[in-house]
């Protein structure tokens, strides 16, 4: 096993007592029980669990709560959801509090005697982890005191359920794998802890969520708007529109357009900064398309490119040749506007590239011209 040490790894020790995790199926029950003897005067719902945490019950065993709001796949709407995980056998399910889109989450409000806002949950999602793979990549942590944590990278794969809340039917089940071998810039580590086990990130839950969640690429807040033009990478994922954005209405333009291009790391990224400048707007509300660009396939070029890092080492890999599929959505619905196939007609060694430890591999880019050729019918048609 070769020790990877990454450019920043901080990390905290924290010892966790043997009490902490997920709820036992003992509180689940008290609370199922207690909403069940209602007293008189409590706005609590006798058919609703004290909080979002008491969902688990659906995902351990199947309970429904029959005050929840009914579920119907087939409508053109917004179907609010609780999120929780269960890691390992040792812990029950807990609350998952990853980022998803505005609006697809209910959360627990500050009056802890009225849980009424729970009546809004149309779906429970339960990530459930059911296997688990060792790298061999070791990570070399170091913590407050000094000391270095030796931590194995395992990579995990879980099952997402979806349930309807209110009968506990089973929806849907979409498989999520944590893969990849990098090692974490900042984690916690308990005392005694030899793996570091990857987790599902937001986009990763908002991909497989979309379906369910917002059907037909729905927009689910209106007003909502990304923090910066990146943010509209959430259509590349998962096809949700934010409804801030400007209308797109066909015809002659320009359209402001934002370019998102896919990397061999499966992440889109902002690209294009060189089209035409009536093309772009860094108005994220005035954006009314948002071309994503994903890998399709790559071959090899059979050249190589030599690039000299900051310490003056050279490092040689081979370029690869990809083709793109260029996905064009309307930035507020998310509905699709054209799709073409982008090739590299000039696979050249970039000047500056960002280079991983170990890797071997380079993949070319297309020019700003193979992206404008086919924007242009679409951002500013003739």
């Amino acid at each position: 096993m070769n020790p990877r040490t990454p450019s920043l790894c901080l990390a905290s020790l924290l010892i966790v007592s043997a009490c902490s995790g997920g709820g036992s199926e003992e509180t689940s029950e008290q609370a199922v029980d207690g909403a069940d003897t209602d007293a008189a005067g409590d706005e609590s719902s006798a058919d609703l669990p004290f909080s979002g945490s008491g969902f688990d019950v659906t995902c351990a065993t199947q309970v429904p709560f029959a005050d929840t709001a009914a579920y119907d796949g087939a409508a053109a709407e917004a179907h609010p959801t609780v999120l929780l995980q269960k890691l390992d056998d040792n812990n029950g399910y807990s609350r998952n509090f990853a980022e998803l889109p505005e609006g697809w989450i209910v959360e627990d409000d500050d009056d802890f005697d009225d849980n009424s806002e729970l009546s809004a949950v149309q779906l429970v999602s339960c990530l459930l982890a059911v296997d688990e793979i060792e790298t061999g990549v070791i990570c070399e942590l170091e913590l407050d005191d000094g000391s270095v944590a030796e931590l194995e990278v395992v990579e995990v794969f879980y099952d997402l359920n979806i349930y309807e809340a209110q009968t506990a039917t089973l929806v849907g089940t979409e498989q999520i794998a944590a893969a990849g071998t990098d090692c974490p810039s900042f984690v916690f580590v308990d005392e005694g802890q030899t793996q570091y086990r990857n987790s599902v990130d937001g986009d990763q839950l908002t991909l497989a969520l979309a379906d369910y969640v917002a059907p037909g690429g729905l927009v689910v807040d209106p007003a909502e708007l990304p923090p910066t033009d990146s943010g509209y990478s959430r259509l590349c994922d998962a096809q949700v529109g934010f409804g801030g954005a400007a209308s797109y209405v066909e015809g002659p333009g320009p359209h402001p357009v934002i370019l998102l291009q896919q990397s061999d790391s499966g992440l889109f990224s902002k690209a294009g900064s060189d089209l035409p400048e009536a093309w772009i707007d860094t108005d994220v509300a005035a954006i009314e398309l948002v071309a994503c660009s994903a890998i399709a396939e790559t071959v090899d070029s059979g050249f190589d490119c030599s690039l000299e890092a900051d310490d003056g080492d050279i490092s040689t890999l081979d370029l690869l040749i990809p083709t793109y599929e260029l996905t064009v959505y309307e930035a507020a619905t998310g509905a699709v506007v054209s799709t073409a196939s982008i090739e590299v007609s000039t696979p050249d060694c970039p000047f500056i590239a960002l280079v991983d430890e170990g890797q071997t591999e380079l993949l070319a880019t297309p020019s700003t011209d193979d992206y404008a050729v086919v924007l242009q019918s679409v951002v500013e048609p003739a």
